[in-house]
């Protein structure tokens, strides 16, 4: 219960704070409100919010804050919203300024790890303790802490727009103490497992792709992307513009190609061609075109991709990985991943002698930092050359 004693110019209204007596019945002063006009929303509804306390300095302190708050744009806190509807928001608010993959992914994460572990939860209330439970939890369900560390990087950076529109205070999921990922090994072909591998391809309908991935350390999606429109094959140059990826739909089934713009800024690069990389796009280029004009109309090689599936399709990554397994097996090689084939061009460059930043422009890395750090188990054979290097200075 409350009754109106003044106006706050361009404001609002000053209340004083009444309750009514549960003994007596009369109306009890407790306290002061005042009602701030916040002006017109998107919707065209004119937006007010009610501040309590109970002084009145009390009370024109906390409206003229909450008046500055909203002269910046910064949105008035509310106790209503929880996790699950704000991480709704959140997806929303993303999904046109990440690739379609990213966000199909941070969609998973929501879904699955998100809304049925703290979804329920306020989203001003939820706190460190309760992510790091949420981590813990997602552990004992027999995720991988790398996977488990994606749930938490997802988090935060949905509560870092929370942030931003001023819903929450601070980032609790950037102050959870995330889960000890262990580091992945990586595994590399020798200069002798590039010769016997090549040896496996001769033939190979696909022997193009292995030689231009592993000849440029292209990722999956990048070598998947190349059109011919992107390949100079008399200026021996190739440009990476676009990347190959596959999105589930909502509902489920067969996934559905995609052509996106590259991983970063940097990804997007123009490269020199080795001999080797040239000769085999040329002879895959008349095999590719003697069956385009082979199908005819059944040919659907719309995007005039590089390389593609039996009727000029996009080429699907899980079927090239089955391949490129087998290839690996006829070969009498150890497994390893397709990107893999990327992590070998590096390594055997800098073994080579080529120098780091090179190294990082071929591969399109942000910073000589990602590249050495990425490739530091090279580094031992590395201050090896140099010591000899620098004894063959001095005489040695």
């Amino acid at each position: 219960m409350s009754t109106k004693t003044r106006r706050i110019s361009g404001t609002g209204s000053l209340f004083k704070w009444l309750k009514k007596n549960s003994e007596t019945g009369e109306p009890e002063h407790i306290g002061w409100c005042a009602v701030a006009d916040l002006g017109y929303g998107t919707d065209g509804k004119r937006k007010r919010q009610a501040v309590r306390g109970r002084t009145q300095r009390e009370v024109v302190d906390r409206l003229n804050e909450l008046l500055r708050d909203h002269q910046r744009g910064v949105l008035p806190k509310s106790g209503r919203t929880t996790v699950a509807q704000w991480l709704t928001t959140w997806l929303g608010k993303v999904e046109t300024s990440v690739r379609p993959r990213t966000h199909e992914y941070y969609r998973w994460i929501v879904r699955e790890h998100l809304v049925p572990t703290i979804g329920l939860k306020p989203l001003g209330k939820l706190s460190p303790s309760d992510v790091e439970a949420m981590l813990g939890n997602r552990l004992q369900a027999g995720l991988s802490p790398r996977t488990v560390d994606h749930v938490r990087a997802v988090l935060r950076n949905a509560l870092r727009w929370a942030e931003r529109d001023g819903l929450i205070s601070r980032n609790v999921a950037s102050l959870a103490t995330p889960p000890r990922v262990p580091r992945v090994e990586m595994r590399t072909m020798s200069p002798e497992g590039v010769k016997a591998f090549l040896a496996a391809l001769a033939g190979h309908p696909l022997e193009a792709l292995y030689i231009t991935t592993l000849g440029l350390g292209l990722r999956q999606g990048e070598v998947l992307g190349l059109r011919w429109s992107d390949i100079d094959l008399d200026a021996r140059r190739l440009r990476v513009s676009r990347a190959l990826q596959y999105i589930r739909p909502v509902a489920g089934g067969a996934g559905v190609a995609h052509l996106v713009e590259p991983k970063s800024g940097t990804s997007r690069r123009a490269l020199d061609l080795p001999e080797p990389v040239v000769d085999a796009l040329r002879q895959h280029r008349s095999r590719w075109l003697a069956e385009k004009i082979r199908l005819g109309p059944r040919w659907l090689n719309e995007w005039d991709l590089v390389f593609v599936g039996p009727f000029g399709e996009p080429l699907n990554p899980r079927l090239l990985l089955e391949d490129f397994h087998a290839v690996l097996r006829g070969a009498q090689l150890p497994e390893i991943r397709f990107h893999d084939l990327r992590h070998s061009c590096a390594s055997l460059l800098l073994l080579a002698g080529v120098p780091a930043r090179m190294v990082q422009e071929i591969l399109g890395h942000s910073s000589i930092t990602l590249t050495l750090g990425t490739y530091s188990h090279v580094l031992p054979e590395l201050r090896e050359q140099a010591v000899r290097a620098q004894a063959g200075i001095l005489g040695g």
